[in-house]
């Protein structure tokens, strides 16, 4: 299961309109996050813990999570093939 971040209060509004990145400054926690590394899928979620995505992770950036996929989507091997194959 990939790490959690949440979002502070009322920093989740964006994401419900199609924002794709997540800013340093917008994340309150992040959970299950021992281990993580830059590159790997993190899933965003309000402050009410409502998920909004997953995305990949950088603690090097301001923008912490570019997002790939909505609310009950899996940011996986089969939705980067299909983006890709799409793509080509």
């Amino acid at each position: 299961m990939p790490a959690r971040l949440i979002l502070k209060d009322r920093k989740a509004k964006p994401f419900w309109m199609g924002e794709f990145w997540v800013f340093a400054g917008s994340i309150d926690s992040i959970r299950d996050g021992q281990g993580l590394l830059d590159g790997d899928i993190v899933e965003i979620a309000d402050a009410l813990g409502k998920p909004l995505g997953q995305g990949f992770y950088n603690s090097r950036s301001r923008i912490r999570v570019r997002l790939m996929s909505g609310p009950g989507m899996a940011a996986d091997e089969t939705l980067i093939r299909a983006r890709l194959d799409r793509a080509i």
